[in-house]
C-alpha cells in the first residue's frame, strides 16, 4: 500500500497543473465528476466487494512477496508460487491455481457489472491528461473511503493534506 500512495503523490506533484479551482477547464471537471461518481458507484457495488474479499484473501494466502502488479498475469504468478510453494499458505499448486481461476472469474464480473466504469475509465485513460486525473480521482476517493482499502486513519489524513496543499 505504501507504494500504492506514493504512486499517486508522484503523479500528483508531478508538472500537475489541473488543481480544483476556479481555472479549471469545463470538459476536465466533467471528467472528473464523472469518472469518481462512477469510481464511487462501483467500489460500492457487490461485485467490487466480493472481488476485493477475495482478493485479499487470496493474497493473504499467498504471501506473495513481490510487485503485486505482476499477479496479473496468472504464468508470473503460477511460477512464483511453484518456486515458493512452502512460503504460501496452499495446500497444493492446483489449490493455488483453483483460488487465482477463482478471482479472475470474480473479476470478469465485476468488469460486466461494473462496465460503465471500466468504459468511462478507459476513455478518460486515453486524454492527454488521464493518467493524472485518475491519480487524483483515487487519491480523492482512497481519503474519504479509507477503511475500504485498508488504510489507516494517519494514511488517510496524508492524503486529505496532498489533496489539500495540490488545490492550494
Amino acid at each position: 500500500m505504501k507504494n500504492f500512495i506514493q504512486i499517486f503523490a508522484f503523479l500528483l506533484f508531478t508538472n500537475f497543473a489541473f488543481a480544483q479551482n476556479d481555472n479549471v477547464d469545463p470538459e476536465y471537471q466533467l471528467h472528473h465528476d464523472k469518472l469518481k461518481e462512477l469510481n464511487i458507484k462501483r467500489i460500492h457495488s457487490e461485485s467490487y466487494i466480493d472481488w476485493k474479499k477475495t482478493y485479499d484473501g487470496y493474497m493473504l494466502k499467498a504471501r506473495y512477496e513481490e510487485n503485486r502488479n505482476n499477479i496479473k498475469d496468472i504464468g508470473r504468478l503460477g511460477a512464483w508460487v511453484r518456486t515458493n510453494l512452502s512460503k504460501t499458505n496452499f495446500k497444493s499448486i492446483k489449490d493455488a491455481d483453483h483460488d487465482w481461476e477463482e478471482l479472475l472469474s470474480m473479476l470478469k464480473f465485476e468488469h460486466v457489472d461494473n462496465n460503465d466504469f471500466h468504459e468511462y475509465f478507459n476513455k478518460v485513460l486515453a486524454l492527454p491528461y488521464g493518467p493524472k486525473l485518475i491519480a487524483l480521482v483515487d487519491t480523492e476517493i482512497m481519503s474519504e473511503y479509507p477503511k475500504m482499502f485498508g488504510l489507516t486513519k494517519e494514511k488517510a489524513d496524508k492524503l486529505k493534506e496532498m489533496l489539500k496543499k495540490q488545490q492550494e
